[in-house]
């Protein structure tokens, strides 16, 4: 949007257009300057009459054409503007700008393959088309070819070094194969060269709190506020960094107020809930995963947090059934799979817990927790050999297994249990827990979920936001 002065500025040239146009009423030049401030004064329709006077009063209308397009694509309307640019072309058959813009406009349709093609015929026209490099790597990006992309960003830099938005978006790339130094050395660029530049930012508080540096993420996260008071995105930000420092209440804090902010951000509800349910106030943690859900029908972080807070309560089908809803969507969800065997076996249902312990099993052929389980199902249905099997498969997988961490009682009580001799390294490593005895049921030795949420469920919230935030890296210049 212009300034006051800029449209001052942009007014009086205007005038002096217009009589220009009143002395000479074919004066095609003169149409198409005073369309382009009527486009920078964000007057589209103006604009867009003034270029179609152009076109109709020249044999040469590329300029007009390739004007109109800027015009369309400025009011969201890419089909046209694209539609505009092809025809500039095919006047201008080198007009380097319109295959740019054209390529920008694909981009923003998703059609990532026309939009390299375009970028490609930029560059042979003008080596030094930073922004042409730019949206390329875009392109790339959005078809998961990461190190082309950064390819790309890295010669818009080096063409462009004070090009901010290729900082952004090259530590976007970076910061999705993991490289977060590299990221947050490209964010932190970035805002040296634009110190408001609110989505690096966004960003970089991401990457902080993906690498646990709290406090960093924080401090973005209190100058995103400075900036923008009334966004609810740096309050979720800052209450998932506030979550993983175990201040709960500072991060009930941050959400409420994001949602005053926003009352539709199901992450902050998401957020809150699991605060609320690391509290151990899981009454109010229901409530919040419900509404989250309500705003967002396929949240699975949601179901699976509900989920874990029925079954934290004993309400077992309840569980189940948020359980079921997520691997409905992600059939690949282990922690889904793995949950909802330990509320069967809370429900005496072995041979469902089975099956969902042999399909983490399937999905994870190392994940320990779920041989141990499945192993204490096999034992108290009798079927030892199976048992043994699965403890054996467990102690492989590490030998240093310390089964108290399992909660199960001691090895005398579980071979009377089955009826049978057990293997002298099973037994030992049954023997590692002697206070607790097997006289409880199975359904309380199970590996399961507490009422606290585990950080490991912050942190996967943080890398999904973290994902969002650096995806479909934006356009630039239509």
């Amino acid at each position: 949007m212009a300034t006051q002065t800029e449209q001052a500025r942009y007014e009086h040239a205007i005038e002096h257009l217009n009589r220009a146009i009143e002395l000479k009423v074919d004066f095609v030049a003169a149409y198409i300057r005073r369309g382009n401030f009527h486009r920078n004064m964000d007057k589209f329709d103006l604009a867009i009459e003034d270029y179609n006077t152009a076109i109709r009063l020249t044999g040469s209308p590329a300029e007009a054409y390739y004007n109109r397009g800027v015009a369309y694509g400025m009011k969201g309307e890419v089909d046209k503007a694209i539609d505009d640019f092809t025809q500039a072309i095919q006047y201008e058959p080198d007009y380097a700008e319109a295959y740019y813009q054209r390529g920008n406009a694909y981009f923003i349709k998703d059609e990532f393959d026309l939009a390299i093609e375009d970028c490609d015929k930029v560059v042979q026209l003008n080596p030094d088309a930073a922004d042409a490099y730019l949206v390329r790597g875009n392109a790339y990006s959005s078809k998961d070819e990461v190190d082309r992309a950064i390819a790309d960003y890295s010669k818009a830099i080096r063409l462009k070094p004070d090009f901010a938005d290729a900082y952004v978006v090259r530590g976007n790339a970076y910061g999705s194969k993991g490289e977060l130094d590299l990221a947050i050395a490209d964010y932190t660029q970035a805002l040296e060269l634009k110190p408001n530049y609110v989505d690096a930012y966004i960003v970089r508080s991401h990457i902080h709190v993906l690498k646990r540096d709290f406090d960093a993420a924080i401090a973005d996260c209190e100058k995103m506020i400075e900036l923008r008071p009334n966004a609810a995105d740096p309050y979720v930000t800052r209450a998932t960094a506030y979550s993983l420092k175990n201040d709960f209440d500072a991060a009930i804090t941050d959400c409420e107020i994001a949602i005053e902010h926003n009352p539709s951000a199901a992450d902050a509800y998401l957020i809150l809930g699991m605060a609320f349910s690391s509290k151990g106030e899981i009454d109010s943690a229901l409530v919040n995963y419900t509404k989250a859900i309500k705003l967002h029908p396929n949240y699975l972080n949601a179901y699976y947090e509900r989920g874990s807070a029925y079954s934290s309560r004993g309400e077992f089908d309840k569980a189940i059934t948020d359980y079921t809803k997520v691997i409905r969507l992600n059939p690949h969800h282990i922690g889904c799979y793995f949950d909802r065997g330990i509320a069967y076996s809370e429900k005496g249902d072995f041979d469902k817990a089975v099956t969902d312990y042999t399909t983490v099993l399937k999905l994870r052929p190392d994940h320990i927790p779920a041989y141990v389980n499945r192993g204490n199902i096999y034992g108290t249905k009798g079927e030892s050999d199976l048992a043994i099997a699965d403890y054996t498969m467990a102690m492989q997988l590490n030998p240093l297994l310390e089964i108290s961490y399992y909660n199960r009682g001691n090895v005398y009580d579980f071979e009377k249990q089955i009826g049978v001799k057990l293997p002298d390294d099973i037994a030992a490593m049954l023997m590692q827990q002697e206070e607790k005895t097997r006289t409880q049921s199975v359904k309380e030795n199970l590996l399961g979920p507490s009422s606290e949420v585990d950080r490991r469920s912050f942190e996967e919230i943080a890398e999904m936001r973290a994902q969002q935030a650096r995806s479909n890296p934006n356009p630039i210049h239509i």
